[in-house]
């Protein structure tokens, strides 16, 4: 807080400490003055929040249950697979596990995960972490998506020994996020080319990626967030309606691929 009335407020004093007659005389008739902290200084700022604080207001989809089969798919416990690095007691020790760990991260909601795996040099990377859990809190936690599987492909090496490429497959189930219930009876699948990169401490971090849709007549549509998974949800329940509404139409081939084309005319 600012000190607004230092010097205004002093006393004149003699050496053993008491107010002067000049003083006194100065003050007779007024009212006392009032502490220091009623006439300028004011209450204390309270501390901005923690990145602990902000992530632990949000919702989770943590398991009760730490036994379950993580996510990742490696076939393994959750408290024996991912929890530990979601917990901080470990680090990504290869690529290939930071792929995992990231995937079941955002399967159970985890922003501060995702925060602490991400490489500086990836584009979302923020000094101010408690702004950018709240920009993954609100758009790109995948709430509109059960994750359904995780598929781990070829490992490429990069330039160097601290740099790798991991190509992945990934299914989601396009959900209701009040009722929890599909949308749609097909999931929608995304493959990824990602790259990853090692730090100083040793463990692995995700640096940056290209994800593209496997949707029929959608294939390699580049898709970077959870705002363009929704996009495409719309783009692929918009194909399908004009097919529904000419399920009699011989010509349905012919008429899926007009109705595509005017999806990339619309950008």
């Amino acid at each position: 807080p600012e000190l607004h009335c230092i010097g205004r407020c002093s006393w004149n004093q003699r050496t053993d400490g008491a107010p002067t007659a000049k003083a006194k005389a100065k003050g007779k008739g007024k009212a006392k003055a009032k502490p220091a902290a009623a006439i300028g200084f004011g209450a204390p700022k309270a501390a901005p929040p923690t990145l602990d604080e902000v992530c632990g207001s949000f919702p989770s989809r943590l398991p009760e249950d730490t036994s379950i089969c993580c996510p990742c798919g490696t076939g393994e416990s959750y408290e024996n697979c991912c929890r530990p690095y979601h917990l901080g007691d470990a680090v990504a020790e290869t690529p290939e596990r930071c792929l995992r760990t990231r995937y079941s991260g955002f399967c159970f909601r985890l922003p501060k995960y995702i925060i602490q795996s991400t490489a500086k040099s990836n584009r979302d990377w923020s000094a101010d972490k408690v702004k950018w859990a709240r920009r993954l809190h609100k758009e790109q936690m995948f709430d509109s998506f059960k994750f359904v599987q995780l598929e781990v492909l070829e490992q490429e090496g990069g330039m160097s020994e601290r740099e790798a490429f991991l190509s992945m497959r990934v299914t989601l189930q396009p959900i209701d996020e009040r009722t929890r219930l599909p949308t749609q009876a097909e999931p929608m699948v995304f493959a990824e080319r990602s790259t990853f990169t090692q730090s100083s401490k040793g463990g692995w971090l995700y640096a940056a990626g290209t994800v593209t849709s496997e949707v029929s007549g959608l294939k390699d549509r580049v898709l970077n967030d959870d705002s363009d998974l929704g996009a495409l949800k719309k783009d692929v329940g918009w194909v399908r309606g004009i097919l529904n509404e000419d399920k009699k139409d011989p010509k349905d081939v012919a008429k899926y691929n007009a109705a595509v084309a005017k999806l990339h005319e619309r950008g």
